[in-house]
């Protein structure tokens, strides 16, 4: 018997009895008060309608706030009877103010992205983010409790000033707790607590708790009652709020409304049968300069050797990796240490694997304002799926960059700069003087795709460049390969004139 399922039944055997009968009488109470179980049950579709708004923690960079923001409108067809569903979106960013609309189609394993016309094999994480909201949404979290066999009771509590009954149980390797207001008996919040280890943007906080928070009751036509209006937290932060504009129960739908084309079925399977590689297989470094390579995975690590040891720039995405760039780049260099990291990008996204640096006790270079987050990045619980850290706790060695800092001599030396712009508060510039090379981080997303913000953050790097008098021939960033300094020159010259 594998071992998770004999701590389940381990779990049932030693529940007292009283609490999954308390469970159960506090969940036949709470479907009464949304309408019923036969109402609930009777549900073989819905469709809402609504906007939304959303903090993009995904892409954290301010540890307390406030956060870039996007908004959006939506429509989705739930088909609760057989697990699928649609959701058409369009999004609107202060980097994208003329939004852009795309889609999502779940049919049970399989998810399709839908965007320009075509569909497309979406992500692990995309299909268990639209199961979820059918599984655990106003409609079916109590039958979905109902189902579980070892609900059971947790200590009452009191939120937003209410009084709550506690129900949980355990969905996979996730533990959900649903409260529910005394004096209502509706779900106020659900609670679910997890890993999310297909997620790119939330991997590498390790253990998860999302808390979705229902408002604005309203009794829909044949005694139903829905929630308006409903918030999401996550790791206690707020993160989503969406609000309906429209509920419509078993509407008519067409009969394609949640098909998926047979080959994007077999991408999406395909693509989703094992981890992608954290390096790309096959492309070895870039050369930059002797001594100076670029490793490419998700995003671009550079490595640097100097005469006391090797220093890398950035860490991305989490521990898993920035551990395989680190064996790569021991495999590489054998005879040498890393002696350093320097974490120049912005974004928890591209410095998640800051974990692995500290498990092997590399010392870090990066923004003093970033410290913080950092430090709550290396204290992250990580019990259900723990990594070299979690196994065995370090404390981060952190060099605070609030100034022109040296880090190694020779050829490759690097003096590291804070950009302290507008925008770029939280990123640091590295310049290479005997090279006359500038790696600027995540500061330069390509213009293609930042056209509002390009030129706020093009003048952030010349201005340091300026301020400092540093000589620059090549410029080099976190998503693209070095460039002639001369045709960054030129793009923002012809960006200012507005050509």
């Amino acid at each position: 018997m594998p071992r998770f399922v004999f701590l389940f039944v381990l779990l049932l055997l030693v529940l007292p009895a009283e609490a999954q009968d308390a469970a159960r009488v506090h969940l036949a109470r709470a479907l009464d008060a949304m309408g019923g179980e036969p109402a609930l049950r009777s549900l073989e579709s819905v469709r809402l309608t609504g906007f939304g708004h959303e903090f993009i923690l995904q892409a954290l960079m301010r540890q307390d706030g406030p956060q870039h923001v996007q908004y959006e409108r939506f429509t989705e067809l739930r088909d609760l009877a057989n697990g699928r569903s649609r959701r058409l979106e369009t999004e609107w960013l202060a980097a994208e103010p003329d939004g852009r609309t795309f889609g999502f189609v779940l049919d049970g394993e399989v998810l399709a992205f839908q965007f320009r016309g075509r569909m497309l094999p979406g992500q692990a994480s995309q299909r268990n983010e639209a199961r979820d909201r059918l599984r655990l949404s106003p409609e079916r979290i109590l039958l979905t409790a109902q189902a579980a066999p070892d609900l059971h009771t947790k200590p009452d509590t009191t939120l937003f000033g209410q009084p709550f009954h506690r129900i949980a149980f355990r969905d996979g390797g996730r533990r959900i707790t649903v409260f529910l207001n005394q004096h209502t008996y509706l779900p106020g919040v659900v609670e679910v607590f997890g890993a999310m280890p297909d997620d790119f943007s939330w991997r590498m906080w390790g253990d998860v708790t999302t808390q979705v928070r229902y408002y604005y009751w309203a009794m829909e036509p044949g005694g139903l009652r829905y929630p308006r209006q409903w918030d999401l937290r996550r790791n206690g932060k707020p993160y989503q709020s969406y609000m309906l504009t429209d509920f419509a129960v078993n509407p008519l739908a067409p009969a394609d409304s949640f098909a998926i084309a047979p080959e994007v079925t077999a991408q999406f399977q395909a693509m989703n049968a094992q981890p992608r590689p954290a390096l790309r297989p096959g492309v070895g470094p870039d050369t930059l300069w002797p001594g100076v390579y670029q490793l490419p995975s998700t995003f671009r690590t550079v490595v640097v050797q100097q005469s006391d040891g090797l220093v890398l720039i950035e860490a991305p995405v989490d521990a898993m990796t920035t551990e395989a760039v680190l064996d790569e780049v021991a495999r590489l260099f054998p005879t040498e240490q890393v002696k350093a990291a320097v974490i120049a990008a912005e974004a928890s996204t591209q410095f998640g694997g800051v974990r692995a640096l500290v498990a092997r006790g590399i010392p870090v270079y990066a923004a003093a304002i970033n410290q913080a987050i950092l430090q709550e990045m290396i204290a992250a619980p990580h019990t259900q799926q723990p990594d070299a850290l979690a196994r065995n706790p370090r404390p981060l060695e952190f060099r605070a960059v609030t100034g022109p800092t040296p880090l190694g001599t020779g050829a490759n030396r690097l003096v590291l700069y804070p950009a302290q712009g507008a925008l770029s508060e939280r990123g640091l510039l590295a310049h290479f003087p005997e090279r006359q090379g500038l790696y600027a981080g995540s500061m330069l997303t390509p213009q293609r795709f930042a056209a509002t913000h390009w030129l706020e953050r093009a003048a952030e790097v010349r201005t340091v460049v300026m301020r400092h008098g540093l000589p620059v021939e090549t410029l080099f960033t976190l998503y693209a390969p070095p460039q002639p300094w001369t045709r960054f020159e030129a793009a923002w010259k012809s960006a200012w004139a507005g050509e």
